[in-house]
């Protein structure tokens, strides 16, 4: 992701999505990954909440990010606030991510923050394709994680939906969730969209998987989007 995004719809979506699982799993760890990319000349994406499909009945998150655009302080380190004063530990990887610092960039993430956490890795675009840039998490990035996180913790990733796709959106949520159990997890993920963008969630443990189905259907009523259990 990009600085120069912090605090838009996709992000009132992104941080209501992983503070709603934090408070109904009583995990009190945010471990985020945002894979932060160098910000360029394109205007922040839309901050007009009348547009917002998800998070806008969050209304602490919502008016903390829109005090964030209103003084110019776009940065994700910012959301570390929020959380901390719900009593959330946050743990941000706020080192700039590029295609030649991968292996150090995900090397670096010491496992003891992986243990009882939500973990949210937050690429550009999302997950890997046949030409993957910085803007693409790897599969083994990815069962990197997975591997090293606890039974009790939930990988989530960020998905941008390609603007040209010659499948509809359900079916690219549906290839993409075997990709994941192929070379990730080994298990299908869980995962709820706008339909401009999508999250995936990762669990190891049945049990929790269960528990989590439960909380991401609830909020995708809550807000009219779609969830889906592979």
């Amino acid at each position: 992701m990009k600085n120069q995004y912090f605090g838009d719809n996709r992000d009132l979506f992104k941080y209501d999505l992983v503070y709603h699982t934090l408070i109904n799993t009583k995990i009190k760890h945010f471990v985020f990954i945002p894979m932060l990319t160098k910000s360029d000349d394109k205007f922040g994406k839309e901050t007009n909440r009348n547009k917002a499909k998800a998070g806008i009945n969050n209304y602490e998150l919502r008016n903390y990010l829109d005090n964030c655009v209103v003084s110019n302080s776009r940065d994700i380190r910012n959301i570390d606030r929020f959380f901390s004063a719900k009593g959330i530990e946050t743990k941000i990887n706020y080192n700039c991510f590029t295609k030649g610092n991968r292996n150090d960039y995900f090397n670096g993430i010491d496992k003891k923050t992986l243990g009882k956490s939500v973990i949210l890795v937050d690429p550009d675009n999302g997950l890997e394709v046949k030409k993957p840039s910085e803007k693409h998490v790897l599969w083994k990035e990815l069962s990197c994680l997975y591997d090293r996180m606890s039974n009790d913790s939930i990988l989530m990733v960020f998905q941008f939906f390609p603007y040209f796709l010659k499948e509809t959106h359900c079916e690219y949520l549906r290839r993409r969730a075997s990709e994941i159990s192929e070379y990730v997890s080994k298990k299908y993920p869980l995962s709820v969209d706008d339909n401009q963008i999508a999250f995936f969630l990762i669990t190891k443990d049945e049990i929790h998987n269960e528990c989590l189905s439960n909380i991401v259907k609830g909020y995708s009523n809550e807000y009219k989007l779609r969830s889906m259990r592979y």
